[in-house]
């Protein structure tokens, strides 16, 4: 139970040099119940008796007023009309109830509330967890409602599963109710997948609500919900972080073969990505073709593991070297230097980039930091939520890139969404 607009009242009927209290005291009470005083059942019995409801819940609303003065005793009143509407929010379920009104028996005359203003200015509001009553005038209360037929319910069932649990915040529910399912890995393992069939296995839509939790409207039949929980990949390296916000990210670039370690069981996420791991990781999303491409860099030995990486990326125009036969696969690549060879990617193998005219309004302050070479390929990845911006409204384009940051970035690209960089 709710209840607020008490210290508004209590100011408003203040006294000069003394301190003043309102309090409210909501009881629920039962018709004929042997411990109700007389005057309570006679308005419970007035209520009934203009009632058009088949069904009521009752309740009892006091209201104190505590008046306190330096050396004198308290003294407190009961207040039945206030000057300002107070608020109560009643817990309530309005599942199987139709025609709700809220009845309140005051000064020996049957009130009816509804969601349109009395002339007090008092109304009531319905959820589908409460209802809330804005009232000036206080004593006995009542929520009532016509029962609908019971609809037919359908079971939520999510079969136990191996390093982890599904649960719902319902067992049955009716077509259209709500249900909030709550997935929770074991530890050393995460959700790879959450699935919901109803009928012929026909699939229930999930929303995703990215706190652990998934809501479906419940339709016509038993739906059956299924999780597969996988081992947490990043368990395998020394320096991830489970709890650190890449930790998404770098599961999923190591499942897909996307992205390893650098020896000595490190993954290093705060360490600078390379050219030669910036190829090998585009290399290893395009299936690791093997082309026939004559390469003369200087600085590549033919048995370097990112040979082939470089062979494949300088033939398909990917990334090229620096002129004098140099490719520099060691060196660290800046922020745009990724966005561009991601997007040469893109216009490559995926849905072509940017085509003919097109207009892109960046949002940050450091635009003129950006090298005309690589504005378009930063203007696209940001559009498409790819490469975000970092903290002051920057996108550092001559920062160097980060290996944790390339894992999200690559998440991002393959439409792994689960998260911000």
């Amino acid at each position: 139970m709710v209840v607020g607009g008490l210290d508004e009242e209590a100011l408003d009927s203040g006294e000069p040099g003394k301190t003043v209290t309102v309090t409210m005291t909501v009881k629920a009470v039962t018709d004929g119940a042997a411990g109700n005083a007389q005057v309570l059942q006679d308005s419970i019995d007035a209520i009934k008796a203009e009632s058009a409801s088949s069904e009521h819940e009752y309740l009892d609303l006091t209201l104190e007023k505590t008046v306190s003065e330096t050396g004198k005793a308290e003294v407190t009143t009961d207040i039945t009309v206030t000057q300002n509407l107070i608020t109560v929010v009643i817990p309530f379920d309005p599942t199987g109830k139709s025609n709700i009104v809220v009845y309140r028996y005051h000064e020996s005359a049957v009130d009816t509330l509804t969601g349109s203003p009395n002339k007090d200015g008092e109304y009531i509001e319905i959820t589908d967890e409460a209802v809330t009553v804005y009232a000036k005038n206080f004593s006995v209360y009542a929520i009532g409602y016509t029962v609908q037929p019971s609809p037919t319910s359908y079971a939520v069932t999510a079969p136990k599963t191996e390093h982890g649990a599904v649960t719902a915040d319902r067992r049955y529910a009716v077509r259209g109710r709500r249900v909030t399912l709550t997935a929770q890995a074991d530890e050393g393992y995460h959700l790879a997948s959450l699935t919901a069939t109803y009928g012929n296995e026909r699939p229930v839509d999930l929303t995703d609500n990215g706190d652990g939790t998934w809501t479906f409207v419940q339709p016509a039949g038993r739906v059956t919900v299924t999780a597969e929980f996988v081992p947490c990949l990043s368990l395998g390296f020394t320096d991830l972080d489970t709890g650190a916000w890449y930790h998404d990210y770098t599961d999923y670039v190591i499942a897909q073969g996307l992205m390893q370690g650098i020896g000595d069981g490190q993954f290093a996420p705060d360490g600078a990505v390379s050219r030669a791991q910036m190829v090998t990781v585009l290399w290893n999303m395009r299936g690791k073709p093997v082309v026939n491409y004559y390469m003369t860099y200087s600085d590549v030995s033919e048995d370097a593991w990112y040979a082939e990486a470089v062979r494949w990326a300088a033939s398909e125009g990917i990334a090229g070297g620096y002129g004098d036969g140099i490719f520099g696969p060691d060196d660290p690549i800046t922020r745009e230097q990724m966005a561009t060879m991601l997007y040469r990617y893109e216009k490559k193998y995926g849905n072509g980039g940017f085509t003919g005219a097109w207009m892109c309004r960046l949002p940050f302050t450091d635009l003129d930091h950006i090298s005309d070479w690589a504005f378009e390929a930063v203007a696209w990845c940001n559009m498409k939520g790819v490469i975000a911006g970092k903290d002051d409204n920057i996108f550092d384009p001559k920062g160097l890139s980060k290996r944790g940051e390339l894992a999200a970035i690559l998440t991002r690209y393959c439409g792994e969404e689960t998260g911000e960089e």
